[in-house]
């Protein structure tokens, strides 16, 4: 077996200073050939871009003052609440990438003739990649459209603007109509529950003749006290009096007389109280005032409702009725002056030198293959050619 000569590291420049001369004609055909190439079947694009930021809600708002004694209650969900700008750039782009929205930017711009497409659905998902959105460090919100021309790319850009701004006042527009008629609703319903429970509280006040329970009860404590103290102090005299001049004395009956007579408007009060004046019965009291605060309260909590739902119900009529802008453009789309894609000398480059390292391999694999004196080189070579020989006959 013969003594195999190496193919070391010098070799390798010997052979490519040694085709030298190829290999740069084939270099500058090829670059030439793949830019032109590159150029006829890869069609400018043009990127137009807006950069916007949302519009910071500053509306008469009425329920402002309320917002801390209501603690956390929902009121982002009534739609009255504020959004930070992380959730209403997430509405935008929900907004941009809808099937709605891009089929009706295909409609419009005829963005199937221009992507060569039959198919709705490819020429959807092509729209959606020449699309980008992003979220910019400083908050800002970025809308980049790829178009075939810069005239078409500018004219998107600004139709996806409108059509961010008109669709969300559109969706605020709604769901406050959808929250004014709720709470349209609750309202009247508190109305007639709270005129309902004024009725009752009123029946009950004439038939109890409560009309103002806490001074009542404390006028006819009062008045009780005071006539027991009476009737007290004329016992006491008359027990003095039948002391000094005996049980049958005219001032003695006198004084019994008096004080059966207290004893007489003492007992009645207590039972029936006085109907002209705002003494009640103390027998009574208890029941009837316990069932007056029942009416009372009726009246204080659908009065209390009342007043916590009608800011809500005023702020839902003035945003339904509110159209001003939700964002606000920092850069206006442009009209692009350079195209965007594709990177033509990129391309050209890249497809160029893969050609030319190919090559390279190929006549480095050949030179091995012809001076090798490697038993492994001799046999992969034999084989090949026992098979280029068996396939010619």
């Amino acid at each position: 077996m013969a003594e195999y000569r190496g193919f070391d590291l010098l070799d390798y420049f010997v052979l490519i200073v040694k085709w030298k001369r190829f290999l740069i004609i084939q270099f500058l055909i090829t670059v030439i050939a793949s830019y032109l190439l590159v150029y006829f079947l890869l069609p400018p694009q043009y990127d137009s871009m807006a950069t916007i930021v949302a519009v910071e809600e500053q509306s008469l708002n009425p329920i402002s003052s309320m917002s801390k004694s209501l603690g956390n209650f929902p009121l982002a969900s009534l739609g009255l609440g504020q959004f930070s700008a992380t959730e209403k750039y997430d509405l935008f782009s929900t907004i941009i990438m809808s099937r709605t929205n891009l089929e009706k930017i295909i409609r419009k711009f005829d963005l199937m003739k221009d992507y060569g497409s039959e198919s709705l659905e490819k020429t959807v998902k092509a729209l959606k990649n020449n699309i980008t959105l992003d979220v910019t460090p400083e908050m800002a919100y970025e809308i980049k459209v790829r178009a075939s021309s810069p005239e078409k790319s500018l004219e998107m850009a600004k139709f996806l603007l409108n059509e961010v701004n008109s669709s969300v006042i559109d969706l605020n527009v709604r769901k406050s109509r959808e929250n004014r008629e709720f709470l349209e609703g609750r309202y009247k319903e508190i109305s007639a529950n709270l005129v309902s429970a004024e009725d009752s509280l009123m029946w009950y006040q004439k038939r109890s003749g409560l009309l103002e329970a806490e001074n009542q009860i404390k006028a006819t404590i009062e008045a009780l006290t005071a006539l027991e103290s009476e009737v007290a102090l004329k016992e006491i005299e008359l027990a003095i009096l039948e002391k000094i001049y005996g049980k049958d004395a005219s001032q003695t009956i006198s004084a019994r007389i008096s004080v059966e007579e207290f004893r007489k408007e003492l007992n009645m009060l207590i039972k029936t109280g006085k109907k002209e004046g705002t003494i009640v019965p103390l027998s009574a009291l208890p029941q009837k005032a316990l069932q007056y605060f029942r009416y009372f309260r009726d009246v204080e909590i659908y009065q209390a409702m009342l007043e916590f739902i009608i800011p809500l119900y005023e702020q839902a009529r003035f945003e339904e009725v509110k159209d001003v802008p939700v964002i606000q453009v920092i850069d206006y789309p442009s009209l692009p002056e350079k195209k965007s894609y594709p990177p033509r000398t990129i391309y050209a480059l890249i497809i160029t030198l893969f050609i030319v390292f190919s090559t390279s391999i190929i006549l480095i694999s050949r030179e091995i293959l012809s001076v090798s004196e490697n038993p492994k080189v001799q046999f992969i070579k034999n084989e090949l050619f026992k098979v280029s020989k068996n396939k010619k006959g």
